[in-house]
């Protein structure tokens, strides 16, 4: 039985699915916006990540301890991609959950005027590196 592949999509793509899914009707599009650029980012690192490790032999697959499904990418399983990129979306999703329930239970509002007023500022430092103003 391929366990490794069934705790990858039980324990990261399933709740993934279930958070995103609650989640994407409330996030802005600027939020979501962040959110794949942050998981693209994420997935390149943990390429990345995954090849120098394999590369270096601080791991490797056994098909004696964990049982795999055969599937291999450029020479590693696709359950470790699983894992990783199932990871890149799954806190992400957890750390915006927590947020929204944060607001909702006990009462935190946003507060748009501060992030208004951080924007403009960025902005502004922004500006002043580049030598615009």
């Amino acid at each position: 039985m391929p366990r490794y592949f069934i705790e990858s999509v039980c324990f990261f793509w399933l709740p993934s699915i279930l958070m995103y899914a609650y989640v994407s009707r409330l996030m802005t599009r600027f939020k979501l916006e962040a959110f794949y650029i942050n998981f693209l980012i994420w997935c390149l690192i943990t390429f990345v990540f995954e090849y120098t490790c394999l590369s270096l032999d601080i791991w490797n697959f056994s098909e004696k301890l964990y049982p795999l499904i055969g599937i291999n990418i450029f020479g590693v399983p696709l359950e470790e991609f699983l894992f990783w990129f199932g990871a890149a979306v799954f806190f992400p999703l957890l750390y915006l959950v927590f947020d929204e329930a944060d607001m909702k239970l006990f009462g935190r509002k946003r507060n748009k005027r501060a992030s208004v007023w951080i924007c403009k500022g960025e902005i502004r430092h922004a500006r002043r590196l580049r030598g615009l103003d």
